[in-house]
């Protein structure tokens, strides 16, 4: 019979993610695993998940990029080509993982009138509203982490 063992560690700092990562380690008998210091396991399936994420973080970061710009631009004459236009840059992402607190979600909406083009954007990391800027440091966490562990970033 096979046995699991979970080892976490309380981590006070909210936003401490690699903090997170390096401590929390479950390792079940008989799967593949990744080897990390202090005898320590990540099943490899974890670190898929992770890339997974990154790339979804990638992905927001360059949705909002793509807009970023929008006050300079001039809206569609036709009413169908603006809900067209809010149509195609209405994105709704959701990051969750039950193994890691981590849960990101993002909102991104245009509003076009006949003069003008609005954009929404919200992001709510384990449930608090954030900046851009804490996914980029999202990313950048992943990436150290990927890059300390001896795998390629996706």
């Amino acid at each position: 019979m096979s046995k699991s063992h979970t080892r976490t560690k309380e981590v006070t700092n909210p936003y401490g993610f690699s903090d997170i990562l390096e401590t929390h380690v479950k390792s079940v008998a008989k799967r593949k695993y990744v080897n990390l210091p202090k005898g320590k396991r990540l099943i490899k399936k974890r670190v898929v998940d992770l890339h997974q994420a990154r790339s979804m973080l990638v992905a927001m970061v360059e949705q909002t990029k793509v807009t970023s710009g929008r006050y300079f631009w001039t809206p569609p004459h036709s009413a169908s080509s603006r809900r067209h236009m809010e149509d195609q840059n209405t994105v709704q992402m959701s990051i969750q993982m039950e193994w890691l607190p981590l849960t990101v979600k993002y909102f991104h909406a245009l509003s076009v009138s006949c003069r003008h083009v609005y954009r929404d954007v919200l992001i709510y990391h384990n449930g608090k509203k954030v900046t851009m800027a804490r996914v980029n440091r999202l990313i950048d966490e992943i990436d150290d982490f990927l890059e300390q562990y001896g795998h390629a970033k996706s």
